[in-house]
């Protein structure tokens, strides 16, 4: 049986989106960081949070009371499209079976490599299939298989249709792909939009909320994305799986402006800034998981020089601009890009002391001098305005210490220096991999790829690249602008067009195995990964209530109140 009863119009969906965001950063997590600039917003979410938590918990409840009336089985399953209504290409499927079975799901592709199979953990006699990977404007065949413990199985098809795709989402163009060599997986890309998609560049997930630049996978196969809320700096970050419910969300006084990084012990690292100071990105801080406050807050003012002369045409305010974030579990450090003072620079964490900087050498004071990495060995090249500086390998090599970073080298200007700085036209930008001697600080780079197609992949900002799981290396090139007569150039904001290049490469010979353009749609970074990577019944399905929803208004505006007077009081008002 299909459930239908619980749609509502697109403009309906927005607004619950917007309104349950606002809710669990408050109800959800628990106590908050609430500074006292937050007061009025907590005011204007009063008003809206009674109707908005009944209609979050009216979806569950509708599902639960439909589930409760019948009798659902294999054969004749509960079905409900896009069930929390911010995820049209999923379904949530219900039933029991007599016996224990396990599940499998397989949604057949257009060719092979966009198939979706996964097979869930265990045996149960309950099943809350999560159906992810549909076609867009299709009547999708839905294969499931239940298989109990004896290896006899049974299955049946489920039939979807769904509705054509947003007008938006315009049509990603496959330049090539190498089905033979291709690492298997749908791609995963965003900025304004989080859109996934398969290798013949059909999209197979989307999400209906708002994002900036921020989205991440999480150890317990959910998502963290900033959520836009209107007239906020990216400052509320939602964790939700691909169905779209909600399990977290964060409060973020000084907004996410680029990357969260997981911690082993579950909190989160995100790049931030103050709110209140005059200069923006250069804030890192510590979430707890649990609670939602802030742990530690880092200013780069305190450990980096503020004065040192950095990328041309930055702003004053943006004198460090961090964009990537990654913790070394096993030295207890993390790994940060500075994209407008060019330097990739490894910190203790949480002691932040300098182990090294990769960056070029140009104006650093004697302070900085010992920790500058010296590069060795043949065609090395400095990264200039990089993004996503990430760990790819570590090893211990006769007793030093030897790490290889991946980064994405946009190349702006390749320069501090106007008089040296390289135009549009000569400028490119590069996937590189760096080895790095901790032991003896020297760096040495061991492979590039962007370099050899000169402008045309020139990316102005913005751009990631990822080791594969097969060895290739997948790169967003992200701003790729072109002027009024298809010349590469500098310079992002003058109405040129606008458009993305999602590159796959073996690195043994720089075969280029995947080629996607993207066009209309804005792009950041691009990662690789099947539909139900990290997928566990343990933090997924009805089982999982939202969070505290139980809490009556009442009771949450006395909590509410009790936070907002322990605040103001522990500063005095």
């Amino acid at each position: 049986m299909k459930l239908n009863t619980i749609y509502w119009s697109k403009a309906c969906i927005v607004k619950i989106a917007v309104i349950v965001t606002l809710i669990f950063g408050l109800l959800a997590v628990g106590p908050l960081y609430f500074p006292t600039s937050d007061i009025a917003q907590i005011e204007q979410t009063q008003a809206i949070i009674q109707p908005a938590v009944q209609n979050q918990q009216k979806v569950e409840n509708e599902i639960e009371t439909y589930y409760k009336a019948g009798t659902y089985t294999l054969d004749d399953p509960l079905v409900i499209q896009d069930p929390y209504g911010t995820a049209p290409l999923t379904a949530l499927v219900i039933f029991d079976t007599p016996t224990s079975m396990q599940i499998s799901i397989h949604i057949p592709g257009k060719t092979p490599l966009a198939s979706v199979d996964h097979t869930f953990d265990g045996f149960n006699s309950h099943h809350e299939i999560p159906v992810y990977g549909l076609y867009a404007d299709s009547l999708n065949q839905v294969t499931l298989i239940g298989t109990d413990q004896s290896g006899n199985t049974s299955q049946t098809v489920v039939q979807l249709q769904t509705e054509p795709l947003p007008v938006y989402l315009q049509t990603i163009k496959i330049i090539q792909a190498n089905p033979d060599l291709y690492n298997p997986g749908m791609n995963f890309t965003y900025l304004n939009n989080k859109i996934v998609f398969d290798i013949n560049g059909d999209i197979r997930w989307f999400s209906t909320e708002s994002t900036f630049q921020a989205f991440a996978k999480l150890s317990d196969g959910h998502y963290l994305f900033t959520f836009t809320v209107p007239n906020e700096p990216n400052n509320v970050v939602m964790e939700e799986d691909l169905l779209g419910k909600i399990y977290n969300v964060y409060n973020i006084p000084g907004g996410v402006n680029h990357d969260f990084a997981e911690l082993p012990n579950g909190n989160l690292l995100v790049t931030t800034e103050d709110p209140n100071a005059t200069t923006i990105d250069d804030h890192l801080i510590e979430v707890d998981r649990r609670t939602g406050q802030i742990l530690r807050d880092f200013d780069f003012k305190d450990y980096l020089d503020i004065n040192r002369p950095n990328e041309i045409d930055a702003l004053d305010s943006d004198w460090v601009h961090i964009n990537s974030v990654v913790y070394d579990a096993t030295d207890q450090s993390i790994i940060v890009s500075c994209r407008t003072q060019s330097a990739v620079i490894k910190f203790s964490y949480p002691g932040m002391q300098i182990q090294w900087i990769l960056g070029p050498h140009d104006n650093w004071s004697a302070k900085y001098q010992p920790y500058l990495l010296t590069p060795v060995g043949d065609d090395f090249e400095w990264s200039w305005s990089q993004h996503h500086a990430t760990i790819v390998s570590e090893n211990n090599v006769n007793g030093s210490e030897i790490i290889d970073i991946m980064l994405f080298d946009n190349g702006i200007y390749r320069s501090f220096d106007e008089a040296t700085a390289l135009s549009g036209e000569d400028s490119y930008s590069r996937m590189v991999r760096y080895e790095i001697n901790e032991t003896d600080r020297t760096v040495r780079q061991v492979w590039e790829y962007g370099k050899e197609r000169g402008g045309d992949l020139f990316s102005i900002s913005r751009g990631s690249v990822y080791l594969l799981g097969n060895g290739d290396y997948l790169g967003t090139f992200a701003d790729i602008v072109k002027d009024l007569n298809g010349n590469p150039s500098i310079y992002q904001y003058g109405g040129y067009p606008v458009h993305a290049e999602i590159v796959e490469v073996a690195p043994a010979n720089n075969q280029v195995v995947f080629e996607a353009q993207i066009n209309g749609i804005e792009d950041y970074r691009t990662f690789r990964a099947g539909l139900y990577d990290g997928y566990s019944d343990e933090y997924s399905g009805l089982s999982v209530k939202l969070n505290d929803t139980t809490q009556s208004w009442e009771e949450w505006l006395v909590t509410v109140v009790q936070q907002v007077k322990g605040k103001l009081g522990a500063i005095g008002l």
